[in-house]
């Protein structure tokens, strides 16, 4: 059965910070010694290292081990220095909001994040993957982002980049959630479509959304369920089974003790239309 396209959000408490847009992944290898000019690019760049580096910024010279990475914003001159072996990642994206990343003054060296490239390899494999879905790359990009200003000396951040919510992996969970809405959660699965082990999920599901993997997506399903029931006119059976659980019985269970009405009776509450 084909189910109607819902939106679904969970309610939080983590500050509201500036979403980044991702734009371009580039993986780099030099085959031998080259310099580029010195540039600017219209949008931050993130230079991930996965061997030696070596450039300029601002005129100043920075080094970045393999792991290590350097968060540039549009208006700092850059110049590469490669030689043979050089491997990093480049990634452009845009930030929708008038705050600058660092503040006044802010050296060279206040761009660097150490030691941050396990931490974000699930997430690079998942934009250079190829299979990921568009509404997961900007997630996925925020991620990346937030892992790395975590890790970065916080006096030379703005305010707004200063404390990296957990906000984008939220959003992140949610959303593999509610793909699978229909399906019998496999935790495997999920965690691998997320680039992350299965530890990592259910410890990220308990810090983000407060609940086992398993009850978070059943959360998120009776969420739909109870969308289905108020804005459609599928019967409980019908939407029962849409969801993927076993009868109606079991369902009208599950449903009762969540939302404290049985779904039969849920279509008596006057609901607020769906916004286009």
């Amino acid at each position: 059965m084909s189910l109607p396209r819902l939106r679904s959000f969970i309610r939080t408490t983590a500050p509201v910070a500036p979403q980044p847009e991702f734009l371009v992944l580039t993986s780099v290898e030099s085959t031998g010694t080259y310099e580029w000019s010195p540039h600017q690019h219209p949008q931050p760049e993130l230079i991930v290292a996965h061997s030696d580096y070596r450039a300029l910024v601002n005129d100043t010279e920075v080094k970045l081990a393999a792991g290590d990475a350097l968060l540039l914003r549009p208006s700092d001159w850059h110049q590469d220095f490669l030689r043979r072996g050089t491997k990093y990642t480049a990634i452009w994206f845009r930030l929708h909001t008038i705050a600058d990343l660092y503040r006044p003054g802010a050296p060279a060296q206040a761009r660097i994040a150490r030691g941050i490239g396990a931490a974000v390899a699930p997430y690079l494999e998942v934009l250079a993957g190829g299979e990921i879905t568009a509404r997961l790359q900007d997630p996925t990009m925020a991620s990346i982002l937030w892992t790395v200003l975590a890790n970065m000396p916080a006096e030379w951040l703005n305010p707004p980049f200063v404390e990296a919510p957990d906000d984008a992996d939220r959003q992140l969970l949610i959303a593999c959630f509610e793909r699978h809405v229909e399906e019998l959660l496999v935790v495997p699965t999920i965690a691998k479509e997320l680039g992350w082990s299965p530890r990592t999920l259910t410890r990220r599901c308990h810090e983000l959304l407060g609940a086992s993997p398993a009850k978070a997506q059943a959360k998120i399903r009776l969420g739909r369920a109870a969308q289905l029931l108020a804005h459609s006119t599928l019967s409980v059976q019908q939407v029962a089974k849409a969801l993927g659980y076993a009868n109606a019985f079991h369902f009208s269970r599950v449903f009762t003790t969540y939302h404290g009405k049985p779904p039969s009776r849920w279509r008596h509450i006057p609901a607020a239309p769906i916004p286009p």
